[in-house]
């Protein structure tokens, strides 16, 4: 004998485990050994000055889909339970573009001489593609040596996250030039 059960029946139930719909937040994937690079980085950097700071170029890439609203995976849990893998959308990437000539690459060197300039780039890539570290070897452009999968720590991933929530809130581009 089968019995039907509405939809709400079984959100009432799940209720009562303390258990809510929420949106599971984004991660990269991080192996233990990524863990162990990014302490290395922080204690290393740890009695950095502000002005230290200030002579780093934080570089950066990002992807904007024209015409589509940002997708949130919803997941059951209880407020605890927020950052527990199994309620983390777990993302990975890949880059299948090609090297895009940044116009810092030309004016960089007249800024403030060849050696002044730290520049602080993940390891996706783009920025590994051998144009990009051929013509940072040419100019003698020092890299800071990041730890991988550490977006959270450029600042400007956050710039990138404000752009795609005012995209998605105020307009929908469906061009490039509107973009």
């Amino acid at each position: 004998m089968t019995h039907q059960v509405s939809t709400r029946t079984i959100q009432r139930k799940i209720h009562k485990f303390c258990k809510h719909l929420r949106i599971a937040p984004k991660k990269p994937y991080l192996r233990p050994q990524y863990f162990e690079w990014r302490l290395a980085f922080a204690q290393a950097h740890r009695h950095w000055t502000i002005k230290d700071w200030a002579w780093v170029v934080w570089m950066d890439e990002s992807a904007f889909e024209l015409g589509k609203k940002v997708d949130w995976v919803r997941v059951w849990r209880t407020p605890q339970e927020k950052w527990n893998f199994e309620n983390l959308a777990v993302k990975a990437s890949w880059y299948g573009g090609h090297f895009v000539r940044r116009s810092w690459m030309e004016q960089a060197p007249w800024i403030c001489g060849h050696h002044c300039l730290l520049l602080m780039e993940d390891n996706a890539p783009i920025h590994t593609a051998r144009a990009s570290t051929d013509w940072q070897d040419w100019h003698k452009i020092q890299k800071l040596d990041w730890p991988a999968h550490s977006p959270d720590l450029n600042p400007i991933k956050n710039v990138w996250k404000t752009m795609k929530s005012q995209m998605s809130k105020l307009y929908q581009p469906q061009t490039v030039e509107e973009l």
